[in-house]
């Protein structure tokens, strides 16, 4: 059934998130991102050099990414700026934000410091309780030190979870009696339609 969805979502902006992204390698720079006078003369050099200006005067802004800590920098050098008397000079050409990677590290560090605890290893249906059963001996330490195995384990229980309740759901216990006798006489959109359906009650009852 993983081929009754599309890929892609088709919206308004459908044709813009299909565009290539320009990126610029920014190099390296001499800076010492704990002092903030440093990260205002950086955030000055890379406005002259990437941010498009009408003499004083920001026309568009761009993306600066990178850790929480360089967000945070950004962020205050532009706070220090913020009297300036042009949006050049408060450094508004740039919106500071962390990079995808970190946002998943931060995420699953959050997931994980209130869901896996190795006191719970005996409670039936805890995140700890799943690793142990499932021998995933790689699940260990610090989540930046080995997200892909933590992340694979979050992944693997919510995935049989989510079949576990659709079973319960059609009040089934074999995974071959999952689909009504005529699914495959169903188009592909009355197909979406049933299993739609279903995940709606499963959603609304468990939400």
């Amino acid at each position: 059934m993983a081929d009754l969805y599309p890929m892609h979502l088709q919206h308004d902006h459908s044709d813009k998130v299909g565009m290539k992204t320009q990126q610029f390698p920014l190099g390296l720079f001499d800076c010492n991102e704990t002092k903030n006078q440093e990260v205002i003369q950086l955030l000055k050099f890379l406005t002259e050099k990437y941010v498009p200006l009408d003499g004083n005067e920001v026309i568009d802004e761009v993306f600066i990414g990178g850790d929480r800590l360089t967000d945070e920098r950004v962020q205050g050098a532009q706070r220090a700026m913020e009297n300036a008397e042009t949006s050049k000079g408060k450094l508004q050409g740039f919106i500071s934000k962390i990079e995808d990677w970190h946002h998943m590290i931060n995420f699953l560090e959050a997931i994980c410091k209130s869901t896996f605890k190795q006191e719970s290893l005996a409670e039936r249906g805890t995140m700890y309780y799943f690793k142990i059963l499932l021998n995933a001996k790689n699940v260990k330490g610090k989540v930046k030190n080995s997200f892909r195995a933590h992340k694979l384990l979050y992944y693997v229980v919510f995935d049989a979870l989510c079949c576990s309740l659709f079973m319960q759901e059609m009040n089934v216990e074999d995974e071959d009696q999952l689909l009504p006798s005529d699914f495959q006489e169903k188009t592909d959109e009355d197909k979406i339609s049933w299993l739609n359906e279903i995940c709606c009650r499963i959603v609304k009852k468990y939400v």
